[in-house]
């Protein structure tokens, strides 16, 4: 199997992944109807939407693992996906040690986070889905470039002509 080079990294893990992120933070407290800038960051509140931010850039660094994946194949959606049993279980384990630092009581006091409500995951989901449309679009347009589209017009063409 070919691995994904350096340089063809979709969108990047950084900066769409964490802006993604932030905004969830923010649509956080316009949900609540408050305002983040005078909140105390020690406060239940605030930790609450760190664990949101936390979960929402995890789920989108999930995607990214996807993406970069399936960045050599044709298509998105193949079995190649889910073909690394190892990656998989890597993925639960940290999925579960996120649930295990957000719900047990015992890790708030260490990693300063508090329980989610199913909006909160819903909304952290919602990132990811954004996140992952973005990735798309982005394969799509790189796919497709004007230099793409003249090679294969050129192609069509030569194969009509012969």
């Amino acid at each position: 199997e070919p691995r994904v080079s350096a340089g063809s990294k979709p969108f990047g893990i950084g900066f769409l992944a964490g802006a993604f992120a932030y905004a969830n933070f923010l649509f956080f407290f316009e949900r609540l109807g408050i305002s983040p800038k005078y909140l105390d960051n020690q406060s239940t509140l605030y930790f609450r939407a760190a664990a949101l931010t936390f979960l929402t850039a995890t789920f989108c660094l999930f995607v990214y693992i996807k993406v970069i994946r399936a960045d050599a194949k044709e298509r998105f959606f193949t079995p190649y996906l889910w073909s690394n049993p190892k990656l998989f279980v890597g993925l639960t384990v940290a999925l579960f040690l996120i649930i295990g630092s957000i719900y047990w009581p015992p890790a708030h006091r260490y990693v300063d986070t508090q329980n989610l409500t199913l909006a909160d995951w819903l909304t952290a989901l919602g990132a990811a889905l954004l996140y992952f449309g973005a990735n798309l679009l982005q394969r799509h347009t790189r796919q497709h470039t004007r230099q793409a589209v003249i090679e294969l017009h050129q192609k069509l063409h030569s194969k009509s002509t012969a």
